[in-house]
């Protein structure tokens, strides 16, 4: 649009009673144009983000790996334990973050896809690169978890079971 919104049209004044519901109308339509528009440009913006996130992520993964093959060429000493360390508390923050962001990143990223103009070959990439943090994270999750998906234990079902005769539905104590 090349009328600036301080433009007289846009604050005319009081209309004639004649022209009132034209004006209204119109008023209406504008309001709409500019709301449809500055939405437009609210999701081009997010789906600027959502590449932004992508490729810092893909970014950072590099960065993490690079520090790996650092502390295994570091010699042996404080300087390969303090690697180890950064690496160890860099990776698992970073994991967790990831965690979060997998599955809904992936889905705004090809959701977000039509907003932007010549991304295609971009997005491939960026899909790529994330794909390979996914897996990434996975494989740490599951080192850092260790895969804890085992039936409840008899010591823990003896505990709920002291727990539900020493207090009642109402968590308070049955004396």
């Amino acid at each position: 649009m090349s009328m600036p919104l301080d433009d007289p049209f846009w604050n005319r004044g009081e209309v004639p009673p004649k022209e009132r519901e034209g004006a209204e109308r119109d008023r209406l339509g504008i309001q709409s144009f500019l709301s449809r528009r500055s939405s437009q440009e609210e999701l081009r913006r997010i789906a600027r983000e959502v590449r932004q996130m992508t490729g810092w992520a893909n970014s950072y993964h590099g960065r993490i790996k690079s520090l790996k093959q650092r502390v295994a060429a570091a010699p042996v000493g404080s300087i390969r334990d303090r690697l180890t360390c950064l690496y160890s508390i860099v990776s698992k923050k970073a994991c967790k973050l990831w965690k979060k962001w997998g599955v809904e990143l992936k889905r705004q990223l090809q959701e977000t896809s039509t907003l932007l103009v010549n991304t295609r070959e971009m997005d491939k990439i960026l899909k790529k690169g994330f794909e390979k943090v996914t897996k990434w994270t996975e494989k740490l999750w599951r080192k850092m978890a260790g895969i804890q998906a085992q039936e409840p234990s008899e010591f823990e079902e003896a505990e709920d079971e002291e727990y539900d005769q020493l207090y009642d539905m109402f968590g308070e104590l049955i004396i």
